[in-house]
């Protein structure tokens, strides 16, 4: 499948999700939902310290039936994300117990006024790290009573860290760059690229399998394509003209890492220099390339040319480019500054 079809149907994909990420949160099913009459049942997730997270079920069954559902976090995400749906019966909410509970998460009955107590917690914690909290959570929190107060909820429970996707890490962020949020020095950060993470803007939870790698077939033909365009002894000649700026920033990333009690990889200066050649590839065989384009394409495309570079262990520069990753989702302007910084826009355009 081309390019052009591929991100398409992407966006054709994305927009269906934010027309119903839109109908979920319309305020009016919502306060309609939480007004009706009827019986509020609870179910909560076991295990918060242990698991890391707490999901929250409630439904209320009587003249409209729905349900309200919320996620927790530990760390400084606290209130993850909430969400209402009409229609939804009491047997589709033993559905969602039983799906949780084979994924080996135990739930139990609860009062509401303890949903509640977590739900307002949560909002807080967030609140106070400086945390993006979920659309309309309080008309959805109104399912299990007044979170007014949700400002001096007990927050004891939960603790100053962040395992999560830095893109996460960054969309969740409310006046505050994930540059200076990562200097504070307050938070313990742990960063998982493979983690799937919710994209702000339309609610869409995307994971790793679902983003469009390269195909090993256009893998192929970007490899026949720089082979012809340019040899491994021209690609070497290359590689000398970033030496400087992935010197610069293998030192900024090595820093970054034992701030974070990270052993840097030795590769870190071989890993910069792939992941700017890759950059100047792909630029050269589809000069069309977005930036996401880049992020999408660059992890397969800078392990192949750390083969064709020859370093002197494939799997530490493999480990390296993955530090380098690391560093650059938190700073995607990092390369066009050393660009800038040592006057390669000429060999970037090229």
């Amino acid at each position: 499948m081309s390019r052009p079809d591929k991100k398409q149907r992407r966006e054709q994909k994305r927009k269906a999700k934010r027309v119903e990420l839109r109908r979920k949160q319309s305020a009016s099913p919502v306060k309609r939902l939480v007004e009706a009459p009827g019986d509020v049942e609870c179910w909560m997730s076991k295990d918060f310290e242990e698991m890391g997270q707490r999901q929250i079920f409630v439904q209320r069954a009587g003249g409209l039936s729905g349900i309200f559902c919320f996620l927790i976090d530990r760390g400084v995400v606290g209130l993850k994300d909430s969400w209402a749906r009409i229609g939804v019966t009491r047997d589709d909410l033993l559905d969602f117990i039983d799906q949780a509970q084979s994924g080996g998460i135990q739930m139990r009955s609860v009062r509401p006024e303890e949903g509640r107590n977590w739900v307002a917690a949560a909002a807080r914690w967030a609140h106070e790290n400086g945390m993006r909290l979920p659309r309309e959570w309080m008309k959805i929190a109104c399912a299990l009573g007044d979170v007014s107060d949700w400002q001096s909820a007990d927050v004891s429970a939960f603790t100053k860290e962040f395992v999560g996707h830095p893109e996460d890490l960054r969309q969740r962020l409310i006046g505050e760059s994930l540059e200076n949020y990562l200097n504070r020095g307050d938070v313990k950060i742990v960063f998982n690229t493979e983690a799937p993470y919710m994209d702000q803007q339309t609610g869409e939870y995307l994971r790793t399998d679902q983003i469009d790698e390269v195909d090993e077939d256009d893998l192929d033909a970007m490899n026949e394509e720089l082979d012809r365009q340019m040899p491994v002894d021209d690609l070497n000649q290359l590689a000398e003209l970033f030496g400087p700026a992935a010197l610069e920033l293998a030192q900024q990333t090595a820093e970054w890492l034992e701030a974070h009690q990270a052993l840097p990889s030795g590769e870190l200066f071989e890993a910069w220099k792939s992941m700017m050649l890759s950059r100047l590839m792909l630029k050269q065989i589809d000069p069309d390339a977005s930036e996401a384009d880049f992020e999408d394409s660059s992890e397969k495309l800078a392990e192949t040319m750390a083969r064709r570079l020859g370093p002197a262990s494939v799997d530490e520069h493999n480990r390296a480019l993955k530090q380098a990753r690391h560093y650059f989702q938190c700073d995607k302007s990092l390369i066009d500054r050393m660009v800038l910084k040592h006057g390669l826009a000429n060999v970037l355009d090229g």
